[in-house]
């Protein structure tokens, strides 16, 4: 008979205590495990985008493009750096070794960019158009915003009766479980805002397309007046140089399962939280 199986008879109220406390961290420890399908991925990848309004591609390269990239350019493990200048702003793409902490490179991104010295008018147009909180403003690419769960709402009606059943009933219950992040839906017939530009008032007024692309691409609205009035210049909205209104664009998505018309929901979880 071994020491440890003399201790074990002798000492068996410690026994029974080993015995607890390793289940107990056993069973803690399968609780709280994330359990996912898809474990959560980081690609090593980061994006800039600057807006600089009425100046030439040329110009933004020198003024602004080589300065972001000298903000990303002496950071540990870069792999490539990829930048492109039109007019009015420019777009810096970078792409880190795999293994790469990017929540630091990030920080240290975002640090660097603030002791740019960049053109006035590139550092001050986040007061002077309220959409636009920062320039640069730089974007994480993140994989874990895909959706984990995916679900179609089908039956003997309308699309627009499907869609409204779909935002008033399914999708508040599924807002209220903890942890998603975010739910979708495609298909039905959700009217949108279109924006139709007027190229001559454009032109008249200074404004690249990639400015109003720039600004519409990052900035969330909450009704159609303040898209209307959106800053795209000091003096000049978005109402002043296009056709706003609510109708389906051109390309709405149709959804369809099997062989029936159907609304499909999407759900995102938050990047902590537990799939299953």
């Amino acid at each position: 008979m071994s020491w440890f199986t003399k201790i074990a008879l002798k000492k068996r109220w410690l026994t029974f205590l080993v015995i607890i406390v390793v289940t107990g961290i056993s069973v803690w420890s399968t609780l709280a495990l994330q359990m996912e399908m898809i474990p959560n991925i980081e690609f090593p990848m980061t994006s800039i985008i600057t807006v600089y309004p009425q100046e030439k591609p040329e110009t933004i390269m020198e003024a602004v493009t080589v300065k972001v990239e000298s903000a990303v350019s002496g950071i540990d493990r870069l792999d490539q750096l990829i930048s492109t200048a039109s007019e009015g702003s420019t777009f810096t793409f970078a792409v880190f070794e795999y293994g790469t902490d990017m929540k630091e490179v990030n920080n240290t991104i975002r640090q660097n960019l603030d002791e740019l010295a960049l053109p006035p008018e590139v550092r001050n147009l986040p007061s002077t158009i309220p959409q636009l909180d920062e320039n640069p403003r730089l974007f994480a690419i993140d994989i874990n915003v895909m959706p984990v769960v995916i679900v179609s709402l089908t039956g003997d009606m309308l699309p627009a009766r499907l869609e409204e059943i779909a935002h008033n009933e399914i999708i508040p219950e599924i807002e209220a479980v903890e942890g998603v992040y975010h739910v979708g839906i495609d298909g039905g017939s959700n009217k949108k805002a279109l924006v139709n530009l007027d190229v001559d008032m454009m032109n008249s007024a200074g404004i690249a397309m990639s400015q109003v692309a720039a600004m519409l691409g990052t900035t969330q609205f909450q009704s159609m007046e303040n898209l209307k009035d959106s800053i795209i210049l000091p003096g000049t909205s978005l109402d002043d140089i296009s056709e706003i209104k609510l109708g389906l664009p051109s390309g709405t998505t149709v959804s369809r399962t099997n062989g029936q018309t159907s609304v499909t929901i999407s759900v995102t979880k938050d990047s902590k939280a537990n799939t299953v």
